[in-house]
């Protein structure tokens, strides 16, 4: 994935906002950053992964979440609703793009 490349280029650092899919390749590939979640289901415990997804989905709320609100990057595919919603935010900035990623950081 070039986003990791480009992550590590800048040295940008986290916590960094992951969806589960790509958590377990982000762990290996980044070692430095402690992402949010991974697909060891059975750590997270069922309300967690409800409360992550819902981020994820652009819920009401998603911006309130605790773990979203400590994040200083985002690595996001196309595809979720809360890229969408953070192409829209003028408190977050993209740093990377391409066909498969976007890496978004918070301007606060």
């Amino acid at each position: 994935m070039d986003a990791v490349t480009d992550v590590r280029q800048r040295k940008l650092s986290g916590p960094l906002f992951n969806t589960l899919d790509w958590g377990g390749f982000l762990i290996w590939s980044l070692p430095e950053l402690s992402v949010v979640i991974d697909g060891r289901t059975n750590l997270h415990g069922d309300e967690r992964l409800e409360s992550l997804l819902g981020v994820w989905q652009g819920a009401p709320g998603w911006e309130t979440n605790p773990e979203f609100s400590r994040a200083k990057l985002i690595v996001a595919d196309h595809s979720r609703p809360l890229t969408w919603l953070l192409r829209k935010d003028p408190n977050y900035r993209i740093v990377y793009e391409d066909k498969v990623a976007v890496v978004f950081v918070p301007l606060k």
